[in-house]
């Protein structure tokens, strides 16, 4: 046991001022969870939130940094991943208090911190300032001039440029907030604030002590556990409330994993140190050798519960952290991450379950797959057609089978292990022509008529399987292609998606347009936002299900449903709400029978070939339109879309949706990138293309930023997909691919 003066010098050297820690030392301010969050609530310490920044802060100054930043005040946001994305090396994450009762905030309206018009007003709705076209930092400037405490930014984009440590944090998170960020629904966007006055912020592991007024947020260091002149050290698994080990040595800001949160507690873990018993020292259990599952099951264990080795899972942590620990010391390391060392977070592929490896090993392991796919696909030197399948197509050239298809006793196209033999005997027969009618296959319907005629039998009998059996609606002309689209909603079924930039390069840019109208004009029904919502609701689940479906089969990886809302609840993102469809339709002067993005999600891809087959199986479920691989000529950016009609099974009705496929690359690199597209975008609409100087240099950094981040994604992508990409039409003019391929020079779409 320490004496009150040993208790309080440690804690004035970990940061507490010296009244304060008097008090905690003789057990006048208890330091129990209870008794802090009562003292903590009682002060008006309400609102938690996280700062990124140099480790060792014990009080903010809102007049740090410099340039831009120059007395902007301390940034903090209420969502932990997006803090996470402005770690970097030296620097961690502090979780908060803060005191907003009294602070101006401004609605911007999902606008990027870069370019923000909006109002700053009161708590009380007065009206401050109006700000045009105004950046975080002006506005945060501004608020310091004036003497106010801060400004709370309702509705702002910020991602910060570091992703890679907030991926490994929570991957599904970070996805949402991309997600976010590129469109998503309003209302769910990370609050922000500009804090000004530094005696209105406290860590989360503060004494919160009445009788201290000044800007101390009482480090990071605060124990958890202080009873009347005793002070515990601080346990590491108690969600590393401090950062000091038992034996006085500094822990890492960021440790092997990065910051983890603990779920009992909502501290953050780096080490969560364990006794090595025969060793005799302690070493970290969060080391890089961890499975996704025993991270998991550390966030959820009790601060001080210990392990339990009769236990597998326990067993297994243990045992990987002695593993790890012995490498280190064989190679004269300590066991604990180093902040200067490199971090493993740079090698990991977090989107794989494999053994860490370099950038160019990821690279060379995503491109041999692919082409392993590709020859698994292919076949190798085989024949694209079986016996059988020939068989079927030649027998199909004579006007006697033409009528034997319309009575359904015609084999139909058998798959490719499938002999003559048994396509003949016991193969399965396709439709008859009432059968076709019937179930609204109209084209299929026609083609066997055309399959009769001797003359014509030479060719249409062929065509009807093969149009049946591989093209379906993308073997006939774009007129055909049209109106064969306009009758969805009479029931017709389609067996392959439009393939948009073939349409673009036989018919331009109107032939496009006639064709996604075609498209929306099945859900030309819709005629109010509740009609839309409501429909939305009702065909989303089958959708969705079948997508995930689609996204195992081909080894890629859906979307989540839910987002996290900042005060706990969970939010769909994939049906637009009542809201968004009102906002867009002010916005944008649409009806609802004109939106694409009723329903929608997102599947992650490694490869072209998983793309393709994605496609092709969504495209067999749906009517839809390919837009194929295209990529944004300025910046890089690419990805591939289609929309869909999903019918109501309900009502039979039809609503438009909307799929993006990309890699997990992209995904990552579109979430700061995204931010500087939006300026930049602004600032093109803003001076019609006409960049002022005053402008110009923030212009070009937006363009570059933009490159740097799309090209790191693009670096490692699938060089299939790189060859199939094509330049997405800007700017009222079409710009041809610079690598060609079978789809090369093809000018894409708006």
């Amino acid at each position: 046991m320490k004496s009150v003066l040993e208790a309080m010098t440690e804690l004035v050297s970990r940061g507490y001022p010296k009244d304060t820690a008097y008090r905690i030392a003789n057990g006048e301010l208890p330091m129990d969870k209870a008794s802090r969050d009562a003292r903590r609530r009682e002060m008006g310490y309400d609102k938690k939130v996280y700062h990124t920044g140099a480790a060792d802060i014990t009080e903010f100054d809102p007049h740090a940094g410099v340039f831009d930043r120059a007395d902007t005040g301390t940034f903090v946001t209420d969502d932990r991943i997006l803090a996470q994305t402005y770690m970097d090396q030296g620097k961690q994450i502090y979780p908060l208090y803060i005191r907003d009762r009294e602070m101006p905030y401004i609605d911007a309206d999902d606008a990027y911190f870069s370019d923000i018009d909006g109002d700053l007003l009161s708590p009380r709705d007065e009206l401050i300032e109006s700000f045009e076209g105004a950046s975080t930092n002006e506005i945060a400037r501004f608020a310091g001039e004036e003497g106010l405490p801060g400004v709370e930014f309702r509705g702002v984009k910020d991602p910060g440029p570091h992703t890679r440590a907030a991926f490994a944090a929570d991957k599904d998170r970070l996805l949402e907030l991309a997600d976010i960020f590129d469109g998503g629904d309003g209302g769910d966007i990370p609050i922000v604030y500009s804090v000004q006055d530094p005696t209105l912020i406290r860590s989360q592991f503060a004494a919160f002590d009445p009788q201290y007024k000044g800007g101390n947020i009482l480090g990071g260091t605060a124990a958890t556990a202080i009873g009347a002149g005793a002070l515990m050290a601080p346990n590491d698994a108690s969600a590393d409330s401090g950062m000091y080990r038992s034996d006085g040595s500094k822990k890492s800001a960021t440790g092997y994993l990065g910051p983890v949160e603990n779920l009992v507690t909502g501290g953050t873990m780096t080490e969560f140190t364990t006794e090595w018993e025969d060793m005799g020292i302690e070493i970290p259990t969060m080391v890089p050798t961890l499975s996704s599952e025993e991270i998991e099951y550390m966030q959820r264990m009790v601060p001080g519960q210990g392990w339990d080795r009769s236990k597998p899972m326990d067993a297994s942590i243990l045992q990987k952290a002695k593993d790890h620990a012995r490498m280190r010391l064989e190679q004269g390391k300590s066991p604990y991450y180093q902040d200067r060392e490199n971090s493993v977070l740079e090698s990991i592929d977090i989107f794989e379950e494999e053994s860490p490896m370099t950038y160019r090993d990821r690279r060379r392991d995503r491109r041999q797959r692919a082409q392993d796919q590709r020859e698994r696909v292919s076949g190798g030197d085989e024949p694209l057609l079986s016996g059988a399948q020939t068989a079927n197509l030649l027998a199909g050239l004579t006007g006697v089978a033409g009528v034997a298809d319309i009575f359904g006793e015609y084999p139909e196209f058998p798959e490719g292990d499938v002999s003559v033999e048994e396509m003949v005997l016991e193969g399965q027969r396709g439709p008859s022509l009432a059968e076709n009618i019937g179930e609204g296959n109209y084209l299929s319907a026609g083609l066997q008529s055309l399959g009769v005629l001797p003359i014509v039998g030479l060719g249409a009998r062929a065509a009807a399987k093969a149009l049946r059996s591989a093209d379906g609606i993308t073997s006939l002309p774009i007129n055909k292609q049209i109106e064969v689209m306009e009758t969805v909603r009479e029931g017709t079924k389609l067996d392959a998606p439009v393939f948009a930039p073939k349409i673009f390069e036989e018919g331009g840019k109107p032939d496009v347009r006639r064709m996604e109208a075609a498209l929306k004009s099945n859900q030309g029904d819709l005629s109010s936002i509740d009609d839309m919502a409501e429909r939305a609701q009702s065909v989303n689940d089958g959708f969705q299900s079948n997508v995930a479906e689609v996204a195992e089969a081909v080894g890629g990886k859906k979307a989540g449903k839910f987002i996290t809302l900042k005060d706990g609840s969970q939010f769909d993102v994939e049906v637009k709400s009542r809201k968004s469809i009102a906002d867009k339709i002010e916005r944008k002067g649409l009806t609802p029978s004109e939106f694409t993005d009723g329903v929608r999600t997102t599947i992650y891809v490694d490869t072209a070939d998983q793309a393709e087959e994605a496609v092709q199986r969504l495209g067999a479920l749906y009517p839809s339109i390919d837009r194929g691989w295209q990529r944004l000529p300025d910046t890089g950016y690419f990805d591939r879309k289609m929309n869909l009609a999903i019918e109501d099974p309900k009502t039979g009705g039809y609503i438009v949706g909307e799929i993006q496929i990309k890699t997990p690359e992209m995904a990552e690199a579109a979430i700061p990138g995204h931010r500087w597209y939006e300026y930049s975008r602004k600032l093109e609409g803003r001076y019609d293309h006409q960049i002022p100087a005053t402008k110009i240099q923030l212009y070009k950094k937006a363009l570059e930023e933009q490159r740097r981040l799309y090209g790191e994604a693009e670096s490692v992508a699938d060089p299939e997909i790189l060859r199939q990409l094509v330049e997405k039409f800007k700017a009222g003019g079409a710009v041809a691919s610079p690598r060609r391929s079978h789809r090369s020079g093809i000018q894409t779409l708006a």
